[in-house]
């Protein structure tokens, strides 16, 4: 879990449960000692607590007490794969979590630091290969006063069988073994040392060379590799590879490309006894002076017209042998020319030991993609739009994946940037002013091949087209024509109009009046035309 823990705090790890060797039976090695779940399922091969988890682990995630940010830099933990992090004051995730998978798995003691006694009544088997130097005890002979004084100094050691021929490799090959001792014995970590509370559960911090068992993340620990510690759990009754530890390749998914394309992935790969892991302690004049993970790959194709074995690489390795300290590792794969079809890829890494890990996968060259096709159906180009409101429409298609629905589409006034608006499904409404644009709609397919349409509008709402006194919107919102400034041949403009869609001279309406004024009306207007009649044959 990711939770917060006290400031200086990375991780912590802790068993969810122990079983006690109690019984007649000879199934746990040592009686009256308590084991870690895990280590007493493997002795019993079977899950004794299948409803409970075997340990916990929380990882510190209040990252604003990170050694980092104590520096003054803005950096979270570091989530990569290599031994080292990319700035020095990282907390390593990987690391850190292999470090407390190892307490897990029995890497831990029970003891009361401040009595002396034992938290689970019975010693646990880690504490029954722990040793204070000075009186030559260990702790289940010792009473509680003494195992209290042991951790007060710098006397206390792991004497485990294995753990001790390791001790002994590394102190034959090297100039340099602080905290390993004539008879293997190596230097654990006591209370007068920093942390006082992990005292007895982790190697010295000065032990050299660095083991990731060390209670602290100093800069030039292991992170990725597990180092004594593996000789420690073998001690208490893990079992271990006689002839060294299989490299691990991680997985590699099976995946598909297209003709004439490349395929590009990453891998990791661990080797837990790499003499990388200890590498003042091997003469590295071969490469310059460079520590490098010592391992051959070799890469295969089950069908060579599909890809053939030179066609793959992996990065940091040089005619079939690693020359890079890197635990990721790219991957790239160009298949022949033209090539479709399926192929199985082989990778194998080869330690000096002799042992091997492989990785397969299907690697799929489909024939080439066709690209999507999109059309802008509405409007078409050089529209002019005379609203205030202005939609768009487009029809997009794949041969592939066949209707695309989701569109893309921009705009840009005249000179401007493109504005965006992603994944739009139906009729796409703006509200764009007056001016000239440009609009595209583009669609993308599942291999994110695109295509693009493009048109040209203008936008002329406010406008007064046929200068009659109202915008050429506000026309066609009211129905009047915005090119015709008398939209019903009244004689008036639509804009005075006070009824601009009823064919009627609203300026010459009749006032209602008695029928004998309306007779005086008539005989008036027939005198007036007599009168005017008389006039012209005057001339």
């Amino acid at each position: 879990s990711f939770d917060p823990l006290t400031p200086g705090f990375i991780g912590m790890a802790s068993m969810l449960s122990w079983e006690l060797e109690n019984s007649p039976n000879t199934t746990l090695p040592f009686h009256s000692t308590y084991y870690p779940q895990a280590l007493a399922n493997h002795f019993f091969a079977y899950d004794r607590e299948p409803l409970t988890n075997d340990m916990s682990i929380q990882l510190n995630s209040n990252y604003a007490n990170n050694l980092c940010d104590q520096l003054g830099f803005l950096a979270d933990p570091y989530l990569g794969l290599n031994n080292k992090t990319t700035l020095n004051c990282q907390q390593h995730v990987l690391g850190t979590v292999l470090h407390e998978i190892i307490h897990g798995l029995g890497f831990y003691e029970t003891l009361n630091k401040a009595t002396g006694a034992w938290n689970l009544n019975d010693p646990d088997i880690y504490s029954t290969q722990l040793e204070d130097h000075s009186n030559m005890l260990l702790w289940p002979t010792m009473n509680n006063t003494q195992r209290i004084a042991s951790l007060s100094q710098n006397n206390l050691h792991w004497i485990g069988l294995n753990a001790a021929v390791q001790s002994l490799f590394l102190q034959s090959h090297g100039a340099i073994t602080t905290g390993h001792w004539p008879a293997g014995h190596i230097s654990m970590h006591t209370s007068n040392e920093d942390n006082p509370s992990s005292a007895g559960s982790h190697f010295a911090k000065y032990l050299y060379p660095n083991e990731i068992m060390e209670h602290t993340q100093d800069l030039d620990d292991p992170k990725n590799t597990i180092g004594l510690a593996k000789q420690v759990l073998q001690d208490i009754g893990w079992p271990v590879f006689f002839n060294g530890d299989k490299p691990l390749i991680s997985e590699i998914k099976d995946a598909e490309i297209f003709t004439n394309t490349s395929y590009q992935t990453a891998f990791s790969i661990f080797d837990n006894d790499n003499v990388l892991h200890y590498e003042k302690f091997y003469n590295w004049s071969s490469s310059g002076g460079s520590p490098y993970l010592v391992m051959g790959f070799s890469a295969n194709s089950s069908d060579q017209l599909i890809v053939a074995d030179s066609d793959i690489l992996i990065s940091g390795v040089t005619n079939g042998l690693s020359d890079s300290p890197d635990t990721l590792r790219q991957l790239t794969i160009s298949p022949q020319a033209n090539a479709a079809g399926i192929t199985t890829i082989t990778i194998e890494a080869l330690d000096a030991d002799g042992n091997s890990d492989l990785m397969s996968f299907d690697l799929i060259v489909n024939p080439a993609n066709t690209p999507p096709v999109v059309s802008i159906t509405n409007p078409s180009n050089g529209h002019i739009f005379l609203t205030a409101t202005q939609s768009f429409s487009a029809a997009a298609n794949d041969a592939e994946d066949g209707n695309l629905s989701n569109i893309d589409w921009g705009v840009r006034a005249a000179g401007g940037n493109w504005q965006y608006d992603y994944g739009v499904s139906g009729t796409w409404t703006k509200n764009l002013a007056d001016g000239n644009y440009d609009i595209s709609a583009c669609v993308s397919d599942s291999n994110n091949a695109t295509a693009c349409d493009q048109i040209s509008v203008s936008v002329s709402a406010t406008a007064d087209a046929d200068n009659d006194g109202i915008s050429n919107a506000d026309e066609i919102a009211q129905g009047t024509d915005p090119f015709n400034n008398d939209s019903d041949n009244d004689g008036l403009l639509d804009g005075e109009d006070p009824d601009p869609l009823t064919p009627v001279n609203d300026a010459l309406s009749v006032p209602a009046m008695s029928g004998i004024g309306f007779i005086a009306l008539c005989l008036s207007m027939l005198g007036l035309g007599m009168a005017r009649h008389r006039k012209n044959q005057t001339h």
